[in-house]
């Protein structure tokens, strides 16, 4: 299952309902690949592996994906992105069919990136605060 999460804009909580998300699936005996397309960068801090370099997807074959150790702990493997070729979402497609869940911090912002992020997951969740701007751009959104 891939479930891609994205906020229209900065401080809604999007990042950190994700990592509550990957913690919980975590405790419930699920493996999670966490990928974070944002532009801070900051499901390392959220999922506690600010110590260790959180290494490019493109940089990853999917055994390796699977396989290092310095990605975290299983069940939660971290790694970053800022571009999703599609060699990229084909990797990302054949990890669906290893872990249980993929979580996708999106990055709206992300111009090349989100497309791509929506067009890979099977579910999509937004989350908005309560201003006119994050509904209008949440709309946007989703609606191109």
């Amino acid at each position: 299952m891939i479930i891609a999460l994205f906020s229209s804009k900065g401080g809604a909580g999007g990042s950190t309902i994700l990592s509550v998300m990957a913690h919980l699936l975590a405790a419930r005996g699920k493996s999670v690949l966490v990928i974070d397309t944002a532009v801070d960068r900051s499901q390392d801090l959220y999922l506690n592996f600010s110590s260790t370099i959180v290494p490019d997807l493109q940089d990853l074959t999917l055994d390796e994906l699977t396989a290092r150790t310095d990605l975290g702990k299983p069940p939660i493997r971290l790694v970053n992105t800022d571009s999703l070729h599609e060699i990229d979402k084909l990797k990302i497609r054949q990890a669906a069919k290893i872990f249980d869940y993929l979580l996708i911090d999106g990055d709206p912002d992300q111009g090349n990136v989100f497309p791509a992020v929506l067009d890979l997951a099977d579910q999509v969740l937004a989350v908005l605060t309560q201003d006119n701007a994050s509904v209008r751009g949440a709309d946007r959104i989703l609606s191109s």
